[in-house]
């Protein structure tokens, strides 16, 4: 089994997962439905794994029986299996805000229901650690986020406030109106979607105790607590990642394309307001333009360097470099070699330097990560990556 090092990541590996996992989803009997988005966990799930393998904690998990290297492949394996099946549904859990039908009368219940189940967990619970996860659950805004809110507010107060007045009740009236609102999330989508998330919650299933199995081992390897950046509680895997808008990397229709971008070779305005508080370095390719538009793609990628062979996760991709989300960043400086395989069948190796870092924030709205320039970008790597990216709504134009 690929357990994510001794070759570049590959795009074809979430499919090939799937097809590992798909075996086993028709013997779940019983499917424990999401509290928290499946595409933010899967990617978490990917850098704790890799950092547990790649960092300074290698020696320290060696022994143990949950951090072994078949454990994490398993893990890494159940995460690409998820990312596959969301990339069928476009890429996130549910269509963003404004593109599914509204709640209406079925919010307003969803939120008082989930200000009830909020009050018990306040009330009755007094550990630190798991008050910061309600905490964070409090976060949550939108119509997918009270879903998923009620789901792990429902329960954190079966595992923690069973024993108070009206728990019980609440926390199935909870689970209950999350039902109902996903249903009416789900309405008028094609038959297809409803079987891939179908897929995801099977999966979803599998994939959710080996993660928290996993996390709380290596919590207590590392001595960190619940608020670990690097070992996370589902619920706690931020909510705001999802308001970013993602898209599927799967490239349009030939047919589609025409109307997409009539004349590809006049760059789009952007409003340079909108752009991300991360600040792109412009390419040192021979053909790369000063100006050069930067796209949301999430995908998989590798990270070879003098020392080992790692893997990450795009946030963003243009043809003057990429941001890697990693909890094993390189410092500042820093030569590496990016490995992108695209779905348009292009597979890339374009050396690049670390350029800038970011860490994880307190809000865990980012992943942290490094910012890297491509040195060498040959005329035909670059045209394979605009032949990929060009279809896309960029983000903005890197100004330097």
């Amino acid at each position: 089994m690929f357990d994510g090092m001794s070759k570049p990541a590959e795009t074809d590996e979430a499919l090939q997962s799937f097809e590992r996992v798909k075996a086993k989803l028709a013997d779940v009997k019983t499917t424990d439905q999401p509290g928290a988005d499946p595409h933010s966990a899967a990617v978490t799930a990917l850098l704790a794994s890799d950092f547990l393998v790649h960092a300074e904690l290698k020696d320290k998990v060696k022994d143990h029986k949950e951090l072994s290297e078949e454990s994490l492949a398993e893990l890494r394996t159940f995460s690409r299996a998820i990312l596959h099946c969301l990339e069928k549904l476009g890429g996130d859990w549910f269509p963003l805000e404004g593109k599914a039908p509204p709640l209406g009368d079925l919010r307003d219940d969803g939120v008082k229901q989930r200000d009830v189940l909020v009050k018990l967990l306040d009330t009755n619970v007094k550990d630190a650690d798991v008050r910061s996860i309600v905490d964070s659950i409090k976060k949550g805004d939108g119509d997918v986020d009270l879903v998923l809110d009620l789901r792990a507010l429902s329960a954190l107060v079966d595992k923690h406030a069973a024993s108070a007045d009206g728990a019980k009740d609440s926390a199935a009236k909870g689970r209950e109106l999350a039902d109902k609102c996903e249903a009416k999330l789900g309405l008028g989508e094609p038959k297809e979607h409803a079987e891939w998330r179908d897929n995801v919650v099977r999966t979803w299933t599998l994939f959710a105790p080996k993660y928290e199995a996993i996390v709380t081992a290596a919590r207590s390897v590392t001595g960190e607590g619940l608020r670990s950046a690097k070992f996370p509680p589902l619920y706690t895997v931020s909510r705001a990642r999802r308001t970013r808008k993602r898209g599927s990397i799967t490239p349009p229709p030939e047919s589609l394309r025409p109307a997409i971008i009539k004349n590809s070779s006049e760059p789009p305005k952007i409003d340079l307001l909108e752009a991300p508080v991360s600040v792109a370095v412009p390419s040192q390719g021979p053909n790369s333009r000063r100006t050069s538009p930067r796209y949301a793609i999430e995908m998989e990628v590798g990270i070879g360097s003098e020392s080992n062979f790692y893997v990450g996760f795009t946030e963003n991709l243009s043809a003057s470099g990429v941001f890697i989300a990693t909890y094993s960043p390189k410092p500042i400086g820093s030569k590496v070699d990016v490995t992108l395989t695209l779905p348009t069948g292009a597979h890339l190796v374009v050396p690049g330097t670390v350029r800038w870092m970011r860490g994880a924030t307190p809000s865990g709205d980012t992943w942290p990560g490094m910012g890297v320039s491509f040195d060498k970008l040959s005329d035909d790597q670059e045209a394979k990556i605009r032949d990929f990216i060009r279809f896309r709504d960029p983000l903005f134009f890197d100004d330097e």
